[in-house]
């Protein structure tokens, strides 16, 4: 150590070479660091240059290293190429860099001095999950829609970019779903082909494997996905969708069945089974998983074979690896707050858990985000989301071991929800002992001030368990567009559902014991988030992770006094106190101003560095979405909608009241 220190003295102690094979992989993973004191170089430095050496020891397994210090020399030995980067990006963060986003790295002034525990030198490190994945939810209007689905080249760097920070990140599998206008537009496809093509082989070439999303049915697409079967099956028109496919060369397919609705479950069963048949015909080597979602509705309740299942269970019948689905924030363990008709994922829960237990091939695909009306595009910051994560990871283990596939919903990286995936990919990776762990881990970089953001983080976290799912807040933090009020009236629920603000006058008495409870918690959920910001009010002003952070505290404290004021203010005048009514959706409008400022200030410091596509709310693009996917945040839509309402009940204002569609 003391010699370390003593050498580290006389050179700049942000300039690190870093020595390896000549790989172009390698030779990015170092470039896209960004930092002009960071090089690559091919071949050994010798001596007692300050370096860091990379090696293969492929007796060290699949993803698996180890890092050993020699004075001033570091050595990471991988057991392949994706060990080797695993080991690289554990030595550079032991010194002080953090993989924030594909944009940005966090990269210290001045590279610490490694102790052989900083990095458990000598130790071999095993992931914990055979694939630690992320998919892109590109049916939605996206970073990666833009960067993976629209060719481009600036699209193909960034896309580039995204799958190193998957690497640095300490994942091995990136899944994304395809989009219907390449069967629609031969013109499409052969520009996307020529794009995607590119793409997979740079992710092969990182050590990443690569899966595309399909829908089976048209009968169940509701967003523009790629299907394989518009009406009866055809098995030339199948072949013909999956010849698209093949030419890309992925690893896997992803296949779903939609939601809402579903077949007949022989014809399913059947149907699904030669389309797998087929996919194998195009594509020999391919890896086939598909997606048991959630939905406890009555029509979505089948027999088949003499049992009596949900609907998505049917695919335990199939030839391919079943992926369980959790929707939002919540848990397999938890309560699930009423999401998709489901107050817990117990069948899901037990399906995974059973077949862990009998060794059989399962997987799990939670969320770290769901967009549509309820987290990032009112806009609200959710750490709650690396809890819950956090919660499966742990006791899924404990009770069955750990996963052999865990692939993450990713629906957007503003407002924090890069944190969301990031955590999520390293806990799987090696699963801390508690959440908070894996988040003090990542601020660590910042010094005590990261400490301080990384308790506030946290405390934020927990405080939201304890009010969105143990206290069932979620649906009053969340917005409500017309489609789901649409869906209320027919009981199609996606979301948690909460009595409507416009409906006070004819609530039932279980609504207003709600609306009751309601009001209170979210004032105190207010005053707590409040609390916990101010404990970073004053931490590194300039610093872009701590002002989004205290931004996303400032968005939840004014959307929480929002809620609950706009519901205070609607029973006061069906009670008959216009005053408190008045009073009440005065301190709502001022809440919403003051949203207004914190929204136009994050937004004028979006991560992604391809331009204001993802908050514009006229937008082109292959989704079934014509906006960015922070459209109705940046506007506010949600926030106006239920103003408009309590501003009709309360004044009789006449408004119209905005669809948020």
């Amino acid at each position: 150590m003391l010699l370390w220190t003593l050498l580290a003295c006389r050179s700049d102690p942000t300039e690190l070479t870093v020595y390896g094979p000549d790989d172009e992989g390698l030779r990015d993973f170092v470039a896209f660091v960004g930092h002009p004191g960071l090089e690559y170089e091919a071949g050994d430095p010798g001596g007692h240059r300050r370096a860091i050496v990379l090696t293969e020891e492929p007796d060290l397994g699949a993803g698996a290293y180890r890092i050993d210090l020699d004075g001033r020399r570091i050595s990471v030995a991988g057991g392949d190429r994706l060990g080797q980067q695993f080991g690289l990006a554990a030595t550079l963060e032991a010194m002080g860099v953090r993989f924030v986003h594909p944009s940005y790295t966090r990269f210290p002034t001045e590279l610490r001095d490694l102790d052989p525990e900083d990095v458990d030198a000598g130790a071999v490190v095993v992931p914990e999950v055979e694939r630690n994945g992320l998919q892109m939810h590109t049916l939605h209007p996206i970073e990666g829609t833009y960067d993976f689905w629209e060719p481009s080249d600036e699209g193909l760097a960034r896309a580039r970019r995204t799958i190193d920070w998957l690497v640095k990140n300490r994942g091995n599998h990136l899944q994304y779903p395809a989009l219907d206008n390449i069967v629609r537009s031969t013109g499409a496809a052969a520009a996307w082909t020529e794009q995607t093509r590119q793409i997979v082989d740079y992710a092969h070439e990182r050590g990443v494997t690569v899966s595309l999303g399909v829908q089976l049915f048209g009968s169940g697409n509701l967003q523009l996905a790629f299907d394989l079967v518009d009406g009866d099956y055809d098995e030339a028109e199948v072949d013909a969708r999956l010849a698209i496919l093949a030419a890309v060369d992925p690893d896997g397919i992803d296949l779903s069945f939609g939601e809402f609705s579903g077949e007949d479950p022989a014809a399913f069963v059947d149907v699904a089974s030669r389309a797998i048949a087929r996919m194998r015909v195009a594509m020999p080597d391919l890896d086939v998983d598909t997606v048991i979602h959630v939905g406890n509705y009555d029509d979505l309740q089948v027999e088949y074979q003499g049992e009596e299942l949900q609907y998505y269970f049917l695919a335990k019948y199939l030839d391919a690896v079943p992926l369980v689905h959790s929707v939002m924030y919540y848990d397999l363990f938890e309560d699930a707050g009423g999401a998709y008709l489901h107050d817990e994922f117990d069948e899901h829960r037990a399906f995974l858990l059973d077949r862990l237990q009998a060794g059989e091939p399962v997987g799990y695909f939670p969320e770290s985000a769901y967009w549509v009306a309820f987290d990032n595009s009112v806009p609200t910051y959710l750490p709650v989301y690396v809890r819950s994560r956090w919660t499966d990871i742990d006791r899924i283990r404990a009770q069955a071991g750990p996963l052999p596939r865990h692939v993450l919903f990713s629906s957007g990286w503003e407002w924090g929800y890069w944190q969301n995936d990031v955590l999520t990919l390293r806990m799987a990776h090696h699963a801390p002992a508690a959440w908070g762990d894996a988040v003090h881990e990542l601020f660590d970089a910042w010094g005590s001030d990261g400490q301080t953001l990384a308790d506030a983080v946290v405390a934020l976290g927990d405080l939201q368990h304890d009010a969105l799912i143990d206290d069932r807040m979620a649906p009053f933090l969340a917005g409500r567009d017309t489609l789901i009020d649409a869906g209320d009236a027919i009981g199609i629920l996606s979301q948690p559902d909460r009595p409507r603000v416009d409906q006070a006058a004819v609530w039932t008495a279980d609504e207003r014991a709600r609306v009751d409870f309601a009001v209170p918690r979210l004032a105190r959920m207010s005053e707590e988030t409040e609390a916990v910001l101010a404990s970073i009010t004053d931490l590194r002003g300039d610093d872009p992770v701590f002002e989004e952070v205290r931004d996303g505290m400032a968005i939840d404290q004014l959307r929480a006094r929002f809620a609950s004021e706009i519901y205070r203010a609607v029973t006061l005048q069906v009670d008959g106190d216009a005053a408190g009514a008045e009073d009440a959706l005065s301190t709502a409008e001022a809440a919403y101003a003051d949203a207004r400022g914190v929204v136009d200030r994050r937004h004028a410091a979006l991560w992604w560095s391809g331009g204001d596509r993802i908050v514009q709310s006229d937008d082109e693009n292959p989704t079934f979405y014509q906006f960015g996917y922070l459209a109705k945040a940046q506007e506010l839509c949600y926030w106006d909608r239920e103003l408009a309402r309590a501003a009709n009940t309360v004044r009789d204002a006449g408004l119209s009241v905005p669809p948020c569609l």
